[in-house]
């Protein structure tokens, strides 16, 4: 009996891991990594919005538009997109606010400085860890 019941679970595990995968396949999430702390989160829906999140200190959302062309992956970002209206595209008509251009590789994102160098560290003062305040936080975008 208790066979059975230990089957059953695994089964019923197993089946609600398929449909939660199902459902957000078409979503691609990246998350940004500075030394050992999640420092923001990248979230690009199949209708071309994306949704970026800083998700260190004081949280906070910003929606654009992005764009995908040979391995580059551009965000544009536009102050009148929120999560409320972000199925609207039509109705941006202006230019956007900012832009970040990152590299794509494999399961990873590298964010692109105006050269076109890949940055590998950032810096940020207001958090320290070992030697960061000389050499900076190792940055790293991965697939999550």
């Amino acid at each position: 009996m208790k066979l059975q019941e230990l089957i059953l679970i695994i089964g019923l595990c197993f089946s609600i891991c398929c449909v939660s995968a199902q459902e957000n396949q078409d979503t691609i999430r990246y998350q940004g990594i500075a030394s050992i702390m999640l420092y923001e989160s990248i979230e690009l829906y199949p209708n071309n919005i994306f949704k970026w999140t800083s998700e260190y200190d004081l949280s906070w959302s910003e929606y654009g538009i992005y764009e995908i062309k040979d391995k580059k992956l551009i965000l544009k970002y536009y102050s009148k997109l929120n999560e409320l209206n972000k199925t609207l595209l039509s109705e941006i008509t202006e230019s956007p606010d900012k832009a970040e251009f990152f590299l794509i590789g494999g399961n990873q994102i590298y964010r692109v400085n105006k050269r076109g160098k890949k940055i590998k560290r950032m810096r940020d003062k207001s958090f320290k860890y070992k030697m960061s305040w000389l050499f900076g936080h190792k940055y790293r975008i991965l697939k999550k």
